[in-house]
C-alpha cells in the first residue's frame, strides 16, 4: 500500500506526538491500528473478489470452448446419423428389389450336386493360378 520506512513513521509519530500529546496518543494510535487493519482487510477482500472475478471469467471461457466442441461433436454425430441412415435406407430399398423367389429352385439344387460328384476329383495337379 504504502512505501513508508521507518524514518517516516518515526517523523509521523513525533508530529503527532506534536499535534495531539501524550494523554490521547495511546488512544490515536490504537484508532490508526484498527483503521489500518480495516483498510488491509478491505484491499485484501478486494483483491480475493478480483481474482475470483479473473477465474470465474477464466471458467465461463472455458466453459464457452467445451459447449464448442461438444456441438461441434453433435454434428458429427448428426452427419454419421443421417450418412448410416441412407445406407440403411438403401440396403433396405434394395433388399426388398430382389425377388421374392429362390435363384436355385429345390429341384435344380441337387442335379447340380449329381453333376459335380460324378466327375472324378483330379488331386494330381495343384491348381495353378495364371498371372493376370
Amino acid at each position: 500500500m504504502f512505501d513508508a520506512g521507518i524514518t517516516e513513521f518515526l517523523l509521523i509519530m513525533v508530529v503527532a506526538l506534536l499535534v495531539v500529546g501524550p494523554e490521547r496518543l495511546p488512544g490515536l494510535a490504537r484508532k490508526a491500528g484498527y483503521w489500518m487493519g480495516r483498510a488491509r482487510s478491505y484491499v485484501q477482500s478486494m483483491r480475493s473478489d478480483i481474482e475470483r472475478e479473473f477465474q470465474a471469467d477464466e471458467f465461463k471461457r472455458m466453459l464457452g470452448e467445451q459447449e464448442e466442441e461438444l456441438n461441434r461433436l453433435k454434428r458429427m454425430m448428426d452427419e454419421t446419423r443421417e450418412q448410416v441412415k441412407q445406407e440403411v435406407d438403401e440396403t433396405e430399398y434394395l433388399v426388398r428389389a430382389l425377388p421374392d423367389e429362390p435363384a436355385v429352385k429345390g429341384d435344380t439344387a441337387p442335379r447340380i450336386a449329381d453333376t459335380t460328384a460324378d466327375q472324378p476329383a483330379d488331386d494330381s495337379k495343384p491348381h495353378e493360378r495364371k498371372p493376370e
